[in-house]
């Protein structure tokens, strides 16, 4: 036993050049499971031509990998430290891009760094823990039988750039001088997707994206809205608006836009009441899509960066003379509240949260009573109760046991195990009790129409995936995102006042909800000409309701 254990555990004693070839031979094999399994997927393998080319990208992939870790593993006694990190990053994602579709890239980390707490517990499993042993801890104990002789530095850097050139030579020489560049190009310009499966590249590039992004390119504040007042004639009431700001909910399955199953069973019998058909989101993440909602930028020009360098829409209000106020249920406000009065659930509820750190979204409306109430009379409102919604991959913990309406439900983290319908029941769960929520939210204004025009928005920050084509959760790439994380509802409620006080023709606005495409790009302007804002920031084009 103890010569096979010495066997087992001898180590090797490699130079930089060839230790860095080996590192490179063991993540191409052993992090890029997903990746490979994409490529045999999309390759028909009709011909020989077919099998020299996944031959010549395994060759391009090695090569490409070794000039990564020439670039950055430099001290001996921090290499290992940095390749179990890349290990368990790596092994962790291709888990959860096996299973649910998931792709890295800047956004995607930016979604993953803005993770909280609950939302890591709610994705563990003994499978994900599986995959970490299996994917970074045994290539790890490989990776320690490596043992990378002392180098004076001179001779490390003449090693590093003999590698880095011989890896480009053969690139070359297996791209251009055995033809096979056509054949790379046309793949991934077919499949540009694909690239961001390969790791531990994607995780490095998205972040020196990320860095560039929050901390090479710092801009001073951008003011906007310093024009900004209400401009309403004196004998009309003060306004109260309340914005329902969703999560993870999908136009697909409302049934106010022709879903089959009844998930608007109470906002379906409200007057005054328009949901709009054809609306897509900014982003297929939280982090991404609410502060773009509420940024004057469209999603062409939309920056987070810049973004969070200037003021919102809820800045401009207040600049206006509105009372905002926001609350939140979800995992922050993403900058967006940063400059307004906010409140957390679990700030100031006595209620108990589900699963001991989750609480419904009902709770974002307690109190809100004594908080109007205590207002000055004179005071125009605007609320935000940011949701948690639909926040997968426990759907079952979003809602109290009194709303699970469609049974069989999906009750584990786990959702690629279960059946679609059952999966499906669950998610509508959440609908049905978002639509709960909300009707609440519409009795509650309707309390106070005797001293405010009252009106409610409702819009998603993005949509979710629940197994169509493979991909579940969201976060997409935006250029192949699918429509059930991109298209999102978006409704809106005004009381009889609120409506004939800005002459708005419920009859105009249902026909556009019909027939028009919107996006978050409408917001900004929709909310300002909604409260009788003006300002040389808005932009009557983008106000949804203009034309009626």
């Amino acid at each position: 036993m103890k010569i096979l254990w010495d066997k087992i555990n001898k180590k090797y004693e490699l130079s930089w050049l060839s230790a860095l070839i080996a590192f490179s031979g063991i993540f191409v094999f052993t992090q890029n499971i997903v990746f490979w399994r994409t490529v045999l997927n999309l390759v028909p393998f009709d011909s020989i031509q077919d099998y020299l080319f996944v031959g010549v990208m395994l060759i391009v992939l090695l090569s490409l990998m070794a000039i990564l870790f020439s670039l950055i593993l430099w001290s001996r006694r921090l290499t290992l430290v940095i390749l179990i990190m890349l290990l368990s990053l790596s092994a962790s994602f291709n888990y959860f891009s096996y299973h649910y579709q998931i792709y890295m890239d800047r956004d995607m980390l930016t979604n993953i760094i803005e993770t909280n707490t609950l939302e890591v517990v709610n994705l563990l499993n003994g499978e994900l823990l599986a995959w970490i042993i299996l994917g970074a801890v045994v290539p790890f104990w490989l990776l320690t039988r490596i043992q990378i002789k002392p180098v004076v530095w001179w001779k490390g850097i003449m090693q590093r750039l003999c590698l880095v050139t011989g890896a480009l030579v053969i690139i070359s020489g297996t791209l251009f001088g055995l033809n096979f560049y056509k054949d790379f190009a046309s793949f991934f310009r077919n499949n540009r997707q694909v690239v961001k499966l390969i790791m531990p590249s994607s995780f490095v590039a998205s972040y020196v994206s990320y860095a560039k992004k929050n901390y090479s390119q710092a801009q001073p504040f951008k003011e906007l809205g310093e024009d900004a007042e209400l401009v309403k004639p004196v004998e009309q009431k003060k306004t109260l608006m309340i914005m329902f700001l969703g999560e993870t909910a999908r136009r697909q399955s409302f049934s106010l836009n022709g879903y089959e199953k009844n998930t608007n069973p109470k906002l379906s019998l409200q007057e005054n009441l328009v949901s709009f058909q054809n609306v897509v989101s900014c982003g297929t993440a939280t982090a991404v899509s609410v502060p773009c909602l509420f940024s004057k930028m469209t999603r062409a020009e939309f920056d987070k960066v810049s973004a969070e360098n200037q003021d919102n829409v809820m800045d401009v209000l207040q600049k206006a003379g509105y009372k905002v106020l926001w609350r939140e249920n979800d995992n922050g406000c993403k900058e967006v509240c940063n400059r307004i009065p906010t409140q957390n659930v679990s700030d100031y509820t006595s209620a108990k949260p589900s699963a001991g750190v989750l609480y419904y979204d009902e709770y974002l409306l307690e109190g809100l009573d004594n908080y109007i109430l205590a207002q000055d009379p004179e005071d125009n409102l605007v609320i935000v109760l940011h949701m948690n919604g639909s926040h997968g991959p426990t759907y079952y913990q979003r809602y109290p046991n009194n709303a699970r309406v469609f049974t069989p439900t999906c009750d584990t983290n786990r959702i690629e195990t279960c059946e679609t319908e059952v999966l499906k029941n669950t998610y509508d769960n959440t609908i049905a009790y978002t639509d709960d929520v909300i009707n609440r939210g519409i009795e509650l204004l309707k309390r106070y129409q005797d001293q405010y025009e009252t009106s409610m928005l409702y819009v998603s920050d993005h949509g979710q995936s629940l197994g169509e084509k493979g991909f579940y959760l969201h976060g997409a790439p935006y250029m192949i995102a699918p429509e059930e994380q991109t298209s999102i509802p978006l409704i809106f409620w005004g009381s009889d006042e609120f409506y004939q006080n800005r002459n708005l023709t419920l009859s105009c606005v249902q026909k556009k909800a019909q027939q028009e495409n919107y996006s978050h790009d409408n917001i900004f302007h929709s909310l300002l000409g909604l409260l009788q804002v003006q300002t040389k920031e808005y932009n009557p084009k983008l106000n949804i309701f203009t034309e009626c």
